[in-house]
């Protein structure tokens, strides 16, 4: 009877492991058993679906190997609720401020400070606690962080760090970024000068020059197994652009970006993004490729050139309409400073049919680039940089002032907290049995005798045979 039950207790151990029954013990699942699991419900779904009489759907992008996390092993979300000013570290980095909030996440200031001074300043994006409970949020946080680390180019702002802190909340740490978004820029030059000079042009087309760059290497990002991820931003606009200090351009926030093998997916009729810089097939709800992108940045630049906006609509109804049907205004008309091949080659980037567009980003960069050399403005990096901080001076030394403070405020509690390490190492363990040899003890060596005159004498000859 033992042996019988025994028995009939195995075979029902087998059959919840097949079904993907939770372990009684408090093992580690394997990638074996998430599989397992995986494949189980994957069977369950289809079978439902066929009870049903539905047609057979495509796996989701849930179900590739290679994502983060899939969408049935994302485990359990934070349920607790806490002001942004609450937070006082996120992983192994501490918060110094909150930076911003947005639709989505939460923005800080951090650092992550290791032993003898170490220190960097990082951006870390955490979800809204809110937010954070609901799957589809999660998932697209998990395709942003994915994505964003696939895409190695310095004019994209990659991430560092991606990790969950102990209530269950998902974070993202990124380079801070020392510098100003478009949108602050666009604004002071407004503010500061009536005309647009040709450090004013030049200074517009290097920065839509580099965002190009950066955005053809997402375009082109793979994925570990070498696969095209087929990444198109969809939101880029003068808020995603951010210039720093140093000069240099950063394309930033890939979380609506669309790519293959994804965890989320947008759903019909549901539109991410700045709509003024939507291109037409973004508003139409057609698929889209890099030049939607391309489209975006001719927007830009087109709005930097011309000192107004390009689609100034108030209301949405109208604003789409103005992107589907209405004639783009001619900038030479409005902008008669700007040169002739400048101008045609923002209508080719405005164009409705994308066919008639640039190909590529890198293509429309390097056109850009030639504009630049005939403008016979020099804006490089160093330029760039002092174009801003000229621009606005006391922000920039603003935001160095507090970083420093915030540097020498936490390096003086890391100070008190914990001692430095010794500075001389300490002596090798003796070997048991041999017999310590004081430096006193070792001989004199005698100095190299010097060479005869003669040989001194001598020059070096090269014999070549």
């Amino acid at each position: 009877s033992q042996s019988a039950a025994s028995r009939a207790g195995a075979a029902q151990a087998t059959a919840a492991k097949a079904a993907g029954a939770p372990k009684a013990t408090d093992d580690v699942d394997t990638v074996e058993d998430v599989r397992r699991r995986a494949r189980v419900r994957k069977a369950e779904r289809a079978k439902a679906a066929a009870s049903k009489g539905e047609a057979k759907k495509t796996p989701g992008p849930w179900e590739d190997d290679t994502v983060l996390e899939s969408r049935a092993e994302l485990g359990p979300l934070p349920s607790s609720r806490r002001g942004p000013e609450d937070v006082e570290r996120i992983g192994r980095y501490r918060v110094l401020k909150h930076i911003e909030s947005g639709g989505f996440a939460n923005v800080y200031l951090g650092r992550l400070v290791g032993l003898a001074g170490f220190g960097r300043f990082v951006a870390l994006k955490r979800i809204h606690d809110h937010l954070a409970q609901q799957h589809e949020f999660v998932e697209m946080f998990l395709d942003e962080a994915r994505l964003a680390s696939a895409i190695d180019h310095p004019n994209v702002c990659a991430p560092i760090d991606f990790g969950r802190t102990e209530d269950g909340a998902y974070y993202l740490a990124m380079d801070y970024l020392l510098g100003e978004p478009l949108t602050s820029i666009r604004r002071a030059v407004g503010r500061a000068r009536e005309e647009v000079g040709p450090e004013d042009m030049a200074f517009a087309v290097r920065v839509v020059a580099d965002a190009a760059h950066g955005l053809h290497a997402a375009h082109e990002a793979h994925d570990v197994r070498g696969r095209p991820l087929e990444v198109v931003h969809r939101d880029v606009a003068p808020g995603n652009l951010f210039v720093l200090y140093s000069g240099h351009v950063k394309v930033v926030d890939f979380g609506i970006a669309h790519a293959a093998r994804k965890l989320h997916t947008t759903k019909n009729g549901i539109f991410k993004g700045h709509l003024a810089f939507a291109a037409p097939e973004q508003v139409r709800a057609e698929p889209v490729d890099r030049r939607t992108d391309v489209w975006s940045l001719g927007v830009i630049l087109w709005e930097m050139l011309a000192r107004r906006r390009l689609f100034r609509q108030s209301h949405e109804l109208a604003l789409i309409n103005a992107i589907l049907v209405d004639p783009v205004p001619r900038l030479d008309e409005l902008a008669p400073w700007v040169p002739e091949p400048l101008v045609e080659l923002v209508h080719r980037c405005l164009e409705r049919d994308r066919e008639k567009r640039p190909e590529t980003a890198l293509e429309l960069a390097l056109e850009l680039e030639r504009q630049l050399g005939a403008l016979g403005e020099p804006m490089g990096v160093h330029e760039v940089g002092s174009y801003v901080c000229a621009l606005l001076p006391d922000r920039a030394h603003q935001k160095h002032r507090e970083l420093w403070a915030l540097a020498g405020d936490l390096q003086a509690e890391a100070s008190s907290e914990q001692a430095l390490p010794p500075s001389e190492p300490p002596p090798p363990p003796r070997v048991p049995g041999q017999r310590a040899i004081e430096t006193a003890e070792l001989p004199a060596l005698d100095a190299p005798a010097a060479p005869p005159a003669w040989k001194r004498a001598l020059p070096w000859v090269a014999v070549v045979a």
